[in-house]
């Protein structure tokens, strides 16, 4: 009778532990929808909220899909009552654009720009439509193609954009870039042209008009002038470059008392570091034989 009972006991014992198994893992992938009256594919509705503490969308290999028609928030707080943020605890892959606000797009009405709260590091290219703005401070940064401007820590471009630098800075086409107006400012220890300045104008085809005052590299002196001593220009200066750097130069000049005229001729070198300031060497034309600097800066 004992061993009877005993047997009865352990058939139930077994049963009992695989309806518990059976049950377990029907809970764990149980399917409701024809328990809620429809078939696969169907929608449901609820009108109301559902929590669930966790939900799993897709499989290996297959993948799911959630559709969201409104917004994702995080309803908690921090312990000073700040929202806390959602959470992405994986990489994230999205197809489409990122923009903030109801309309995307630079210079909209909603001005809502999207903002990156923190440092960022850009694997790929990163291409621009529009401008770079704010200051930009690094102790290396490298711009670089076929043509490169690197600063390393206390190097830098001195300018307000790139752009300006860019113009200003680099690759100097002089001979170009003395079309306009310029201010002279002559250093020499000729004291003809000691301490004294100038204004020229030079067009197209580089031929200068020595509106006032004198030009110390080519020893030229305006007819404004009326010096009662040295000659005075009375035609446009011509210069002829031969490279970037000298120029073959060539004005009429006459004499003081107007009684005679003379074709002056000489080499000059010229030198520019940017497109504000442009340095012209010579020691020809009126004046003592010493090297004369005339620096020029465009007239504001």
């Amino acid at each position: 009778m004992y061993m009877r009972k005993s047997y009865i006991i352990a058939v139930i014992s077994i049963f009992v532990l695989f309806l518990s198994f059976g049950i377990a893992r029907a809970a764990s992938e149980y399917n409701i929808t024809s328990k809620l009256g429809g078939t696969i594919g169907d929608y449901f509705d609820l009108d109301g909220t559902l929590i669930v503490n966790s939900i799993k969308v897709g499989t290996q290999g297959v993948g799911g899909v959630i559709f969201f028609n409104g917004t994702i928030v995080n309803n908690t707080t921090d312990t000073d009552r700040n929202d806390n943020p959602v959470t992405f605890g994986d990489n994230v892959r999205v197809d489409g654009r990122i923009f903030r606000g109801a309309v995307a797009g630079a210079g909209l009405d909603d001005d809502m720009p999207f903002i990156v709260n923190d440092d960022m590091k850009v694997a790929g290219d990163l291409a621009v439509d529009g401008n770079l703005t704010g200051d930009v401070s690094a102790d290396n940064v490298l711009i670089s193609d076929d043509n490169s401007i690197a600063t390393q820590k206390a190097s830098y471009i001195d300018s307000d954009t790139l752009g300006e630098a860019l113009e200003n800075e680099i690759a100097i086409n002089i001979p170009d870039l003395l079309n306009g107006t310029w201010n002279i400012t002559n250093k020499t220890t000729d004291d003809v042209y000691e301490n004294t300045k100038g204004v020229i104008t030079f067009d197209t085809n580089h031929k200068g008009t020595l509106d006032s005052g004198r030009f110390a590299a080519l020893g030229a002196i305006s007819e404004l002038e009326d010096d009662p001593i040295y000659d005075h220009v009375t035609s446009k200066i011509t210069l002829d470059f031969i490279n970037n750097n000298t120029v073959y130069y060539t004005y009429t000049s006459e004499s003081a008392d107007e009684s005679a005229t003379s074709e002056v001729s000489g080499v000059a070198f010229v030198f520019a570091n940017s497109r504000n300031k442009v340095i012209m060497v010579g020691m020809g034309g009126s004046g003592t034989f010493v090297m004369r600097l005339s620096e020029f800066t465009p007239e504001e």
